[in-house]
């Protein structure tokens, strides 16, 4: 669950995007992973799910490196964080664990209006999201 007050817009990166409301310091907590919220499906489940729940679940789930056999949904905004453009940092990066997730720490001073980036290291279907979408 994202920790941090921000709103969904269009993105320049990719379809839509996680913008700051405020400033966020760097090293701040940004998002963690929150049991009563988000979810893990395994994939076993997205193997055999119906079509439409399938799609939303690879576009909007990640990998996480450690849990290779199970997406993680994030049931709130985060779903929408995009990867940094590849020619850029992101401006999140990987801190420590809970719950077996890493929580994202801004790498950098983020400014109100600035969208929010994952570094590729954060989503183990990295390779498979830019192939199959594009940059976010």
């Amino acid at each position: 669950m994202l920790t941090v007050p921000v709103e969904i817009k269009k993105s320049a990166i990719h379809g839509f995007g996680v913008f700051a409301l405020q400033d966020i310091r760097r090293d701040s907590v940004v998002w963690m992973y929150h049991p009563g919220l988000d979810r893990r499906v395994t994939k076993f489940q997205v193997k055999f799910c119906e079509g439409r729940l399938k799609e939303f679940i690879l576009r909007r789930g990640y990998i996480n490196p450690k849990s290779p056999e199970e997406y993680v949904l994030c049931m709130d905004e985060a779903q929408f964080i995009n990867f940094a453009p590849a020619d850029q940092p992101a401006n999140l990066k990987l801190g420590g664990l809970q719950d077996n997730e890493h929580i994202l720490l801004a790498a950098v001073d983020i400014l109100i209006g600035d969208e929010l980036t994952v570094p590729p290291e954060s989503d183990a279907d990295y390779l498979r999201k830019m192939e199959s979408y594009g940059s976010g």
